[in-house]
C-alpha cells in the first residue's frame, strides 16, 4: 500500500516538474513578427525581443503580440455628401503594431478603435465634398 502511494506521489512530482520546465522557457519568434510582454503578477515589467527567454512560471507570464501587418475589412457604411447625396462606401484597413504595450495593455479593443477612427475620418472627408467630387 505504501509503495503505491509513493509511486503516485512520485508521478505527481514528475508531472509538476515537467510543467514547470515546459513553462519556464518562452520562445519569441522573429520570423513570425512577435514580441513578448512580460508580466509579473499581472503588472507589465518589460518587452521581450525575439529569442529564448527564461521566466518563473506562476509569478511571471508572457503575452505574445503579433507585429506583422494585418488587413481588416470594414463593413459598408452610408455617407452623406455636402449636397445631401447618400453614398455607400466600403473600406479596407491595413495596420501593424508599432508599440505592443499601447496596443495590448492600454486599449480594451484596439482593432475596434481603429475601425471607428477610420469610419469617422471618412465621414468627415466625404461630408465636406460634393457628390461629383466623390464620384
Amino acid at each position: 500500500m505504501s509503495t503505491i502511494v509513493g509511486i503516485i506521489l512520485a508521478l505527481i512530482m514528475v508531472v509538476i516538474l515537467f510543467w514547470v520546465i515546459l513553462h519556464t522557457v518562452i520562445i519569441i519568434n522573429e520570423s513570425q513578427g512577435e514580441v513578448g510582454l512580460k508580466m509579473r503578477l499581472g503588472k507589465y515589467v518589460e518587452t521581450l525581443t525575439p529569442g529564448w527567454h527564461f521566466v518563473i512560471p506562476i509569478i511571471y507570464s508572457v503575452i505574445k503580440v503579433d507585429t506583422r501587418q494585418k488587413p481588416l475589412n470594414i463593413k459598408e457604411q452610408s455617407l452623406i455628401t455636402r449636397d445631401n447625396a447618400t453614398v455607400l462606401a466600403t473600406e479596407q484597413l491595413k495596420y501593424h503594431v508599432t508599440d505592443a504595450v499601447e496596443y495590448e495593455l492600454k486599449n480594451s479593443n484596439a482593432e475596434q478603435s481603429m475601425i471607428q477612427d477610420v469610419q469617422s475620418s471618412l465621414r468627415s472627408i466625404i461630408g465636406g465634398m460634393k457628390l461629383n467630387d466623390v464620384l
